[in-house]
């Protein structure tokens, strides 16, 4: 994947390919990751593509536990140990053996090259597609066992690191970043995505996450634009700062300021204070006045 890492890095600054359309993920997977984990922020440091040595070895997202003593209660980051290794598969890839050796070699070069304990390093592998093949080569080749935990959430247990699998789309709703972090998403789970992150304070313009997600689903997010005023000013953000809806969100604005300019002439605003205050143009403001 250090190819395809390196090919996102020079990429992501659009962060989409503006001839294929194609949506880089990576980014918002970090962003997602972290805020699955916001509860511990001052406990746990993630380091985005961390490079092994000077030939572009690049883990996916390293996560270093600051306090030996602080349990992760979360599911999903119970194992963490010191030092976290996680690689993460988008939607458009599929965890391969190959993967898995690599990941394994990754984790024991860091060992190596930071001095690090073996027992100290836990490996996560978070994917899109249920890897059948990979579950298949691990029961019967190498006689590990593959533990179901809970929904989405695997352990293989037998190896030299402890590692767990996570299906993203099939995890708790708890993990909802992680959950949602994909395309074909229904309106309910777009509407429940941006209310839980609204609650938790990071809606915020300049999130990978959001911006990956509406770019993914963009009729959704629409729809979910239209449920009612307040989810309206909850993602209205994303409006504004996302390229991809930029002429969907022209059009709301537009409607908020013919709304605002309207309710002003019903209060007995003059045309001069509207246009000043709102920005409309002077004939349009007249026709609205003819019209209330």
């Amino acid at each position: 994947m250090a190819n395809d890492k390196n090919k996102q890095s020079t990429e992501n600054a659009e962060n989409i390919d503006k001839t294929d359309g194609k949506i880089y993920w990576h980014d918002a997977f970090y962003a997602a990751y972290k805020m699955e984990f916001h509860e511990y922020v001052e406990y746990l440091e993630f380091i985005d593509e961390f490079q092994l040595s000077e030939e572009a070895l690049i883990m996916d997202v390293l996560v270093l536990k600051k306090r030996a003593d602080i349990t992760i209660h979360r599911s999903i980051g119970k194992i963490f140990r010191t030092h976290n290794i996680t690689e993460y598969k988008s939607e458009t890839d599929r965890l391969k053996i190959d993967d898995y050796h690599k990941i394994m070699a990754y984790a024991f070069l860091y060992a190596a090259f930071k001095k690090v304990p073996l027992s100290e390093i836990t490996l996560t592998f978070v994917i899109s597609k249920h890897p059948r093949s990979l579950l298949k080569y691990l029961k019967t080749e190498r006689r590990l066992a593959v533990r179901k935990v809970e929904s989405g959430l695997y352990y293989v247990e037998g190896d030299v690191f402890p590692i767990q699998i996570l299906e993203s789309g099939k995890l708790d709703e708890i993990n909802v970043f992680l959950k949602y972090l994909r395309s074909g998403l229904s309106v309910r789970e777009m509407a429940s995505l941006f209310s839980h992150g609204s609650r938790m304070g990071v809606l915020d313009s300049k999130n990978p996450y959001f911006d990956r997600v509406i770019r993914a689903n963009p009729a959704e997010f629409r729809e979910v634009i239209e449920m009612s005023e307040e989810t309206k000013k909850i993602v209205f953000w994303a409006l504004e700062t996302t390229g991809a809806l930029a002429e969907y969100g022209e059009k709301v604005v537009a409607e908020r300021d013919i709304e605002m300019a309207q309710k002003m002439l019903s209060f007995g605003n003059s045309i001069e204070n509207i246009v000043e205050v709102i920005g409309l143009p002077r004939e349009t403001v007249e026709n609205l006045r003819g019209a209330v």
